[in-house]
């Protein structure tokens, strides 16, 4: 008994001390369609993002940054923005961030980067945050990313160390379809504000 009893606490030990372990990857989308300018957002979006990467107190973290607005679906092109939360890591990834291009011809088509989460980016030695950040204009007429992706959220993430954060960045482009299927869906939530400060 006093065997089992001692196998028992150490198991408990090791959970917790691998629990205690596990480390983050924050993925954060952004995104860079010429409506962003337009609406008068997109400094303080870019602020609001470097601002959160800045609180990030872990220098073990992960934090991907992945611009999206393209001039076509079909050949979608992400290039991610890769650094650790540590000084010279976090100086490197807003200096990138202030470096970013806007093309008045891309277009919005959110179902790119959700595809792109499903397929690349969650890490299961990590706990995984998405931030999908965006205006709310999605300029794909099948509606791809509402139709097939994410209700799909749920059922891949709800009982895994995935969580994701549909932060509208406009209340003007509000989506109550969209708000339907967030709300619908496990580890998944939506933000009206530009403000990616969570407390995660």
């Amino acid at each position: 008994m006093k065997r089992l009893l001692s196998l028992l606490i150490l198991c408990s030990f090791s959970i917790c001390a691998f629990a205690q372990v596990l480390k983050e990857r924050r993925v954060y989308y952004l995104d860079c369609s010429f409506s962003m300018k337009t609406n008068g957002i997109w400094n303080s979006v870019c602020a609001n993002l470097k601002n959160a990467i800045d609180n990030v107190n872990d220098e073990t973290t992960e934090l991907i940054v992945i611009p999206f607005a393209d001039n076509t679906s079909t050949n979608p092109t992400l290039k991610p923005i890769r650094e650790f939360a540590t000084v010279s890591g976090k100086n490197r990834l807003k200096s990138q961030i202030d470096g970013l291009p806007m093309n008045k011809n891309t277009m919005t088509y959110h179902y790119i980067p959700l595809s792109d989460f499903f397929n690349n980016r969650v890490d299961n030695s990590r706990v995984t945050y998405m931030f999908l950040m965006t205006d709310g204009q999605d300029e794909d007429k099948k509606q791809k990313a509402l139709k097939q992706l994410l209700p799909q959220w749920g059922a891949k993430y709800g009982n895994r160390n995935v969580y994701g954060f549909y932060v509208m960045l406009d209340k003007k482009a509000t989506n109550p379809a969209i708000d339907a299927v967030v709300n619908s869906q496990d580890h998944l939530w939506k933000v009206e504000t530009a403000d990616v400060n969570i407390n995660l």
